[in-house]
């Protein structure tokens, strides 16, 4: 077996030190032991630790007061601080140093011209799709060929209002259509309640067990959601 190596004074010394520099709480331990009495460990702060919990950003209410007492009070940063029960720093940077704000959260992925190119490939796949199919975000990705996800897409969208979802259902009336329920409501808007109750055996919505006997009838039935049998052309 070999002999186990032996130390000077002076490379102990350097271990120590070593291992007291890497090792954060031997490092404490031994400048408490240094200086005769206790460090706090709070004192000990990273410069890019988090906010501690609840913490929360200024509202504009916040910013619109404390710009007010400011400017027209002539309030030092500090009394302002303690009014709205903020750190002065904040107060500092947004009054005296007037730091611009940075905007919370992830950066947007699209622009504006690209969600208006977006948009607009989106209006036209569904007047070439013309009822007969759905329209998904899958497939509006491969129109587009957005070098991002389906999610940032969808993001997007519904900040213009857009949403890739079944809609509330709306027959789509023609123009005989419209004369004929207004002649109807114009012979019978006089009955009774007890009258419909008696006279009346079903109600046709026009919407059940109905059948399509043509394209045109098909595609006028393919714009909201119809039970019915469809007939091949």
């Amino acid at each position: 077996m070999a002999a186990p190596c032996r130390q000077t004074g002076s490379e102990l010394a350097c271990a120590q030190d070593s291992r007291r520099v890497t090792d954060p709480q031997t490092l404490i331990q031994e400048t408490i032991e240094d200086i005769g009495y206790e460090v706090s460990p709070v004192s000990v702060v990273r410069k890019d630790s988090m906010p501690a919990a609840g913490w929360k950003k200024m509202s504009e209410e916040e910013i619109r007061l404390a710009r007010a007492w400011y400017n027209d009070d002539k309030e030092v940063p500090s009394e302002i601080a303690e009014r709205l029960g903020r750190d002065k720093s904040v107060i500092t940077r947004l009054l005296v140093k007037k730091v611009v704000r940075q905007k919370q959260g992830p950066p947007t992925l699209l622009t504006d011209a690209q969600v208006d190119f977006m948009v607009k490939r989106l209006d036209e796949l569904v007047r070439k799709a013309n009822c007969k199919y759905h329209v998904t975000a899958d497939m509006l990705k491969r129109s587009t060929r957005l070098k991002v996800t389906v999610r940032a897409m969808q993001t997007a969208s519904r900040k213009r209002n857009i949403y890739f979802r079944k809609l509330r259902e709306k027959p789509c009336l023609t123009e005989q259509d419209i004369a004929d329920r207004y002649a109807f409501a114009k012979k019978y808007r006089s009955r009774t309640k007890a009258w419909w109750k008696k006279t009346i055996h079903a109600f046709i919505d026009g919407k059940h067990f109905k059948v399509y006997l043509n394209k045109t009838q098909r595609e006028r039935a393919a714009q909201h959601a119809t039970f019915g049998a469809y007939r091949a052309p």
